[in-house]
């Protein structure tokens, strides 16, 4: 009984990692030039625009609270 235990513990659970030879790995995935964060030009352009108008709009808010500005 305990013999059986034993060999089952002298055995890895589990297996080894297997080296592969170099043609039969998948080739590894070039990035395409101009996507960052997985958007085009333009997307980042529109994003960045609105980034940029939330800004003034923030801006403009402060300064008509704190009455440096006034309309």
């Amino acid at each position: 009984m305990l013999d059986g235990l034993r060999e089952d513990a002298s055995t890895s659970q589990f297996e080894e990692p297997r080296e592969f030879p170099p043609e039969s790995q998948p080739p590894r995935r070039r990035r395409r030039p101009g996507r960052f964060l997985g958007m085009n030009a333009m997307q980042r352009f529109i994003i960045s625009v609105f980034i940029m108008i939330i800004t003034c709009m923030l801006g403009a808010m402060c300064l008509l609270l704190t009455g440096k500005f006034a309309i």
